[in-house]
């Protein structure tokens, strides 16, 4: 007995192709025959600008997608983290999230792969889980100043505007063994004396803020 598998039917199906453009080339073989010089430039006559209008049709489309996917691509959000340093006053070390879109964006999830340092090691941040960020719009978390590590990191967030839904991976690069240009002031016995650090400190944190 003939086993019909995929494959097989498959095969029929291509054979009784075959068979039914042969059929039909036999029946319209004599209308070719029968054909003149000027039927034949009437057919080209035909085809020709219809086939041109089928490649302009589908070339507008593509052009159509690509400046579709090309605004799409200017106006989404871009929430990326990295690692930020202070560069005077007292030696601070931020993780900074920040949106460099022009739209609005909302984080899903945010995954680290590595340990964090001892503020965030347990949280891991899920507190941005959920937030959304304005265009432009910067959260800051300070680090220990000895935390090193390299950590890869995953964000999943989602266009507020068109609901598509990005994930991208980053490395995060802690190590600042190298950098000489600051280094942590001792904090004085007397209060008085930490009174200018402290207005200083304040200062850079508002800048920080509002840059």
């Amino acid at each position: 007995m003939y086993n019909f598998n995929v494959e097989n039917i498959e095969n029929i199906g291509k054979v009784f192709l075959h068979c039914i453009f042969v059929v039909i080339g036999i029946f319209i073989s004599p209308l070719f025959h029968a054909l003149t010089p000027t039927n034949w430039i009437s057919i080209f006559a035909i085809l020709v600008p219809t086939i041109f209008s089928v490649i302009a049709i589908n070339q507008t489309k593509k052009s159509a997608l690509n400046s579709e996917k090309i605004i799409e691509e200017a106006n989404r959000p871009y929430i990326v983290p990295h690692v930020e340093i202070s560069t005077s006053g007292r030696f601070i070390k931020y993780l900074s999230i920040r949106n460099y879109g022009k739209t609005a964006g909302k984080i899903l999830t945010i995954t680290f792969y590595g340990e964090l340092d001892k503020y965030h090691n347990n949280n891991q941040l899920k507190s941005l889980n959920q937030r959304t960020f304005a265009p432009q719009q910067n959260i800051t978390s300070e680090f220990e100043t000895d935390f090193s590590n390299i950590v890869s990191c995953e964000i999943k967030y989602v266009s507020l505007i068109t609901n598509k839904i990005y994930t991208e991976k980053f490395e995060l690069n802690f190590d600042t063994v190298n950098f000489l240009w600051s280094k942590e002031k001792e904090i004085s016995a007397n209060p008085a004396d930490n009174v200018p650090q402290a207005i200083y400190e304040a200062t850079t944190q508002l800048i920080k803020t509002l840059k």
